[in-house]
């Protein structure tokens, strides 16, 4: 293994680099709900196409997230970073270029199958450039990186879409792409990190099919409902590809993902501080630029101004997360990231049609926080008891996955969930007429059923998460002495 990837001398540059892409991937997770009703209006999407537009880059991203971690361990993470860059940016021009909205979903799917390949690839490579002290800083930053993208995408996109065509929303990966690819070229040098495992192909298929199914099974029941058999058939299936998933796998001699990362506390552990974070940021993302501009009147580039505290709190806390998790442990980022997500649900639940802006920019602030203190600790903390420093990209691509299938699980469930809250009101005041005042009720109502949700949800997950990490925190300790 080379000196040059694995060393240090070059690791700021290589965070740098591989941050850039990260940040690339946030931006295009979020920044197409912006322009939602551009693309709807130019090209004439039904209610189908549109789903599959907001959610195509996450499903083809969760689908091969983690076999792509283990095939940057194989082939080589320096290459394979370098494939999905280039081709991300392919997929970019390819779906800025679009005249018809089922080209510009194709080219979603290919930029989801391309980030899932620079994703887990230019993580192993920033947490093998740092030492094993330094790794809960180095990966707080990346992910802070991350995660701003994450957040910025919906205020950029407001900001590209006040000036521009929705197409410009593609065509910005372009420059993006163009500085990290020259970084990431001039910085990580030597020969190419790899390991001398086979690739398992047949349980890569299985765990895709599994996931594409599911995920396609979630978005689609809030279509045409959980009866259909558009739903019932693919949901039997995705049941039946993991059965053999496991099976398959139990019985490989290199399996992709190894069925006893599962039993790792700090792999656990980190992977749910990864999907609590998504699992509440993506409703909030979708839901909080609607409710400004539907219910407070706000334009698309005053939305996008005031989602900045939020995104300026993702962006700081994941450095100084990693910092306390290196000083701290796992518990204690815990205890904070639980306070932050509580406190902010509770004051999402106070908005109005006429909340003020204090209000929400605390709210804002608040949630952020949440998110950037999830964001800065998970990525070590899932790493912290591998063993097997090769199967770096492994552990963070099935990491990574199980963030992403949260989210689009998640997304799709809450959304289910407000337009039954929003209907609801309808139907509760039928002596109301249809008028924009009875909208902004009925969006707030179904807005306040869908926070509940999150909030009752989130409790019922981090109580038992804040035990595990304190027996944990405890046992380390007892260790010690």
């Amino acid at each position: 293994m080379s000196n040059n990837i694995n060393g240090h001398n070059n690791k700021w540059w290589i965070l740098i680099g591989t941050a850039i892409s990260g940040f690339m991937i946030g931006i295009d997770y979020t920044i197409v709900n912006m322009a939602i009703a551009s693309i709807q209006t130019e090209l004439t999407v039904n209610t189908n196409q549109l789903q599959w537009l907001m959610s195509g880059f996450g499903i083809t991203f969760c689908a091969f997230l983690a076999s792509m971690g283990k095939l940057a361990d194989i082939v080589g993470r320096r290459r394979l970073l370098f494939i999905g860059i280039s081709g991300f940016g392919l997929a970019s021009l390819g779906a800025g270029f679009s005249n018809s909205i089922i080209s510009l979903v194709i080219f979603r799917l290919l930029q989801g199958v391309f980030g899932a390949i620079i994703l887990p690839a230019g993580m192993a490579l920033t947490a093998s450039a740092f030492p094993a002290k330094e790794q809960g800083r180095a990966m707080g930053i990346y992910n802070g990186i991350l995660g701003l993208g994450l957040a910025f995408g919906p205020v950029f996109g407001g900001i590209i879409l006040s000036f521009m065509s929705w197409h410009w929303i593609f065509f910005i990966n372009i420059p993006i792409i163009i500085i990290s690819l020259c970084i990431c070229y001039f910085t990580i040098q030597g020969r190419d990190c790899k390991t001398d495992q086979e690739m398992d192909w047949l349980g890569i298929a299985l765990i895709a099919a599994t996931l594409m199914s599911f995920v396609y099974v979630v978005n689609q029941a809030t279509i045409t409902g959980w009866a259909s058999s558009l739903v019932i058939y693919p949901f039997i299936a995705s049941f039946v590809f993991l059965g053999i998933f496991i099976t398959v796998e139990a019985k490989s001699n290199s399996p992709f993902l190894p069925m006893s990362l599962f039993s790792n506390r700090g792999f656990f552990l980190g992977a749910t501080a990864y999907m609590i974070a998504a699992g509440f940021a993506w409703p909030i993302i979708f839901l909080v630029p609607l409710y400004l501009q539907q219910v407070l009147g706000y334009s698309v580039y005053s939305a996008s101004i005031a989602l900045i505290p939020m995104t300026l709190m993702t962006a700081i806390l994941p450095p100084l997360t990693g910092k306390i998790y290196d000083h701290k442990g796992a518990f204690t980022c815990f205890i904070l990231l639980a306070t932050c997500l509580i406190l902010s649900f509770l004051l999402f639940l106070t908005f109005t049609t006429q909340t003020h802006l204090t209000v929400l920019l605390l709210t804002f602030l608040l949630f952020g926080a949440a998110w950037g203190i999830g964001n800065g600790f998970a990525t070590p903390l899932a790493l912290s008891n591998l063993n097997n420093h090769q199967d770096v990209g492994v552990v963070n691509g099935a990491a990574i996955t199980l963030l992403n299938i949260s989210g689009v699980v998640s997304l799709s469930i809450i959304t289910t969930v407000f337009h039954f809250g929003e209907q609801s009101w309808h139907h509760n005041h039928t002596h109301h007429t249809v008028s924009t005042q009875a909208n902004k009720f009925a969006f707030t109502h179904g807005f306040h059923i869908s926070i509940f949700y999150l909030a009752i949800t989130a409790v019922i997950i981090l109580i038992p998460t804040l035990y595990y990490a304190y027996s944990t925190t405890l046992n380390k300790a007892t260790t010690l002495n």
